[in-house]
Order: C-alpha cells, then structure tokens, then sequence
C-alpha cells in the first residue's frame, strides 16, 4: 500500500510538470525552456522522486531531448540542456547513454565544449571499472579527448584521453596508431579529415555520425581556405 502511494505521488508530480510542458503548444516554446529552468536540482529530486529515479531521469531525458527540438544551436551562455543532462545523470549515475549523447550535442548544437568534457568526465567517473564492462565505454574519454584536440587545440590532452579509449574493449585496434599520428601532424587538416572519417565508421548511432559529418566539412573548409586563401571569405 505504501508502494502505491509513493508511486501514485510520483506519477502526480511527473503528470503536473508534463501538463506545464504541454503549454508550449499554446503559450510557446519560451514557456516550456524557461520551466526547465525552475527545475529542482538533481539532488532534490533524488528525495522527490520517492525511489523512482531511473523513471525520473527518463522523463528528464526525453524532455532534454524535446529542448533540442530543431534547433541548430543556442547562445553559449544557455546552460539549459547541460544543467537537464546534470539532473539525468545524477538520478541515474550509471545512464551511459546520456552522457555520449550529451557530449555529442553540447559540443554539436551549443558549441559548449568546456561543459561537454564535464559532463563526460562525469560519466568517466560514475561508471569506473564499468567502462570496462560496456562495449561502448571507451567512447567517452574518445569524445573527450576529441574536444580536446579539435576545438581546443590541446594536443597533449586529447591524446592523453584517447590513448585512455584506447586500452578499454571495444576501441578501433588502429587508435593509438592514429592518435600518434595526429601528434605528430598536429594542426594538419587532411591528417585531421583521414582521423574523422575512420571514426565515423566507428559511429555507435545516426546521431554521431552526423557529428563527425560536421566536423568533416569543417576540417575540408579549413583545408580550402588553407589551400586557397580567401576562399572561405563572404564576396561583396
């Protein structure tokens, strides 16, 4: 009976915010991003999901889901999507999904690359030696490592985390060969483009596959304005 009274609590609360949710039909997309932003913190719904956490962190994540809509991207200064991502995995620890999803997207659409290696650090963390168990473990220190060496440019770093990918199962048997390769040729964008397109065969989802579609065009725009100076310029 007690059971069934948590849950009824639980299905009450969920059902409140969906039906705030459902507003954004009539009042517009500006009402539903701005109740995520009243959100209690991850901590907080540990206790108000009344043991039901993975089921609240479902709920959370299809939400998060829902805030990307079509988007392309967002102001770098919005932290709406990470801070949902935030609340999912600290509901849910072990939802390894979300945290590559996660760092996909933040890096993808927002441009958020500080917050996407935090939020996969945190995934490396939770999981420990259950990387180890998960065919797809080694993708998080990768997409860390990736941010690392393409949007930040530090090359000691992005090696470091892929190198860690590389000792987990599941990794491409050629990805230390690959990391040392872009060590040396650090900066090289055909070197760069060659790297993205053996990962992009690697891809666990559509979803990742479009990122490394991105990153391709943009390493074979650099590599044409490299070679033909002021092609990548908007004519007058």
């Amino acid at each position: 009976m007690k059971k069934a009274l948590i849950l009824l609590v639980l299905v009450f609360w969920l059902g409140a915010f969906y039906a705030q949710r459902q507003l954004q039909f009539y009042h517009g997309r500006q009402h539903f991003e701005g109740s995520l932003n009243h959100l209690p913190s991850g901590e907080a719904l540990k206790i108000f999901s009344l043991g039901y956490r993975e089921i609240t962190a479902d709920f959370l994540w299809l939400s998060a889901i829902q805030y990307l809509g079509g988007r392309d991207s967002w102001p770098p200064e919005d932290r709406t999507f990470y801070d949902l991502l935030d609340r999912v995995t600290t509901l849910d620890p072990l939802y390894e999904f979300v945290y590559h999803a996660g760092g996909v997207c933040l890096s993808k659409y927002g441009q958020q690359y500080d917050l996407s290696i935090k939020l996969l650090q945190k995934g490396i963390n939770q999981l420990g030696d259950g990387l180890k168990k998960s065919k797809f473990g080694w993708w998080l220190p990768f997409l860390i490592g990736y941010d690392y060496f393409f949007y930040r440019g530090d090359y000691k770093n992005g090696a470091r985390y892929m190198m860690i990918a590389a000792q987990l199962p599941g990794s491409p048997r050629y990805l230390p060969g690959l990391t040392a390769t872009l060590l040396k040729d650090a900066g090289d964008p055909q070197k760069g483009i060659a790297f993205l397109e053996k990962l992009r065969g690697e891809a666990r989802d559509e979803m990742t596959r479009l990122y490394f579609d991105d990153a391709i065009q943009r390493k074979k725009k650099e590599l044409l304005e490299k070679e033909t100076p002021g092609a990548g310029r908007d004519k007058n």
